[in-house]
């Protein structure tokens, strides 16, 4: 039950938050560019009272939402030097 509210909770940051890059907005589909894997990391794994808890609120500060697609294609635009596709908010 705990993972799951811990779960809960990560999944929580993302309302009312959308995709920077294409506007989608389903919360399941969303990450925290650049910082995602610490961020879920220190939610999942530390309680709100924590030091590391704080810490990936300011993580979720300075990270712009995006989706998985977005994030899949640039990763693909990076490794093949192609600049086609949607501009980011955030280089």
């Amino acid at each position: 039950m705990r993972d799951l509210g811990r779960h809960l909770r990560l999944l929580k940051t993302f309302d009312d938050k959308f995709c920077r890059v294409c506007n989608h907005d389903s919360p399941h589909h969303l990450v925290w560019f650049p910082h995602h894997k610490k961020i879920q990391h220190y939610i999942l794994r530390y309680g709100k009272k924590s030091t590391e808890y704080k810490t990936a609120l300011e993580l979720i500060e300075k990270s712009i939402p995006v989706c998985m697609h977005c994030k899949a294609d640039r990763y693909y635009m990076r490794v093949t030097d192609d600049e086609v596709g949607l501009p980011w908010p955030h280089q």
